[in-house]
């Protein structure tokens, strides 16, 4: 089973603060384009980007798309599992 289907901080938020990541760091540079991103300056701009690119309902959503909360393994496509064409993979195994 692909990693993704039960971990919902790589479903929903990372590529969130992935992209919040790229645009905190472009508007810091605008604002600071003297200085460099140094173990001082990060924080503050990761502070920044997290209070604008992650919120709880992105967590919940991540459990429930997950199947993880409340508990469904309906939840996940389970034809994504098998890959691309499933009934050539069953068959090699049967041979």
């Amino acid at each position: 089973m692909p990693q993704g289907y039960l971990q919902p901080a790589d479903v929903l938020a990372f590529k969130p603060l992935k992209t919040g990541w790229k645009k905190g760091l472009a508007e810091w540079r605008r604002e600071n384009p003297e200085k460099d991103v140094t173990k001082e300056t990060f924080p503050p701009i990761l502070q920044c980007v997290l209070e604008k690119s992650i919120n709880p309902n992105i967590i919940v959503n991540g459990f429930r798309t997950c199947g993880l909360n409340p508990w469904n393994p309906d939840a996940i496509n389970y034809s994504k599992c098998l890959g691309k064409n499933p009934s050539n993979k069953i068959k090699q195994e049967n041979t």
